[in-house]
């Protein structure tokens, strides 16, 4: 953005042959900084910004349409997230050591929220696209046989396929009775070695991120 500003001005600078008049610069919207010029010779009102404004299709909850935001503030929420940092030393960091404006903790948290309600959305896409592709690919194996079976007086079909558990957390379990605190559960598909279930308690959502989301 910076590097489009800066031939723009210098275009313009070079045809009216006189320096742009710095008006005011606005740093209220987080991360956005907005630079108003104004050419003394034709008057022209010329705007620098440091980054787009962007309008995701995440709807934050309480709300009732999304709204347009830097996008260097979704960008840095994404981050702190992605890299299991939380929002204190994200902005200890951006704000406290380097001296970066940030948006305040409360605006910081609401964008946050939407990065989590993304990633969640997209987690129960790629697992359900994961399951299927596990379902298919077990069919065309040459062992394959459906099961049959009854209930209520109807007949169903289930799709018998090799699966790989593990998990663990900071009590012992047995059976893969994975519970307690800051514990996790994986499934994986035997068949071609996907992520088709995980379960997390007091767990960054990061491991959703890292087992689906992330998985190509």
């Amino acid at each position: 953005m910076w590097t489009q500003w800066t031939r723009m001005i210098s275009e313009h600078v070079a045809v009216c042959g006189v320096p742009l008049d710095l008006d005011d610069v606005n740093k209220h919207m987080g991360m956005s900084v907005v630079q108003n010029w104004t050419c003394p010779k034709c008057n022209q009102k010329l705007k620098g910004k440091n980054c787009k404004w962007i309008k995701t299709e995440i709807v934050e909850d309480g709300r009732k349409w999304s709204r347009p935001q830097p996008e260097l503030n979704v960008r840095i929420a994404k981050g702190g997230h992605e890299n299991g940092i939380n929002a204190d030393k994200v902005i200890g960091l951006v704000e406290g050591s380097l001296g970066i404006k940030m948006p305040d903790k409360r605006n910081y948290r609401h964008t946050q929220r939407k990065v989590w309600d993304a990633q969640e959305k997209l987690f129960h896409i790629r697992q359900e696209e994961n399951l299927a592709k596990h379902v298919a690919d077990a069919k065309q194996l040459p062992e394959y046989q459906p099961l049959e079976f009854e209930y209520n007086g109807e007949t169903h079909t289930t799709n018998p396929s090799t699966v790989i558990m593990d998990g663990g957390g900071k009590k012992r379990a047995f059976n893969h009775r994975i519970n307690g605190d800051e514990t996790g559960f994986i499934v994986t598909s035997g068949v071609n070695q996907r992520p088709i279930a995980l379960v997390h308690s007091q767990v960054s959502i990061l491991c959703q991120f890292i087992f689906f989301i992330n998985y190509i």
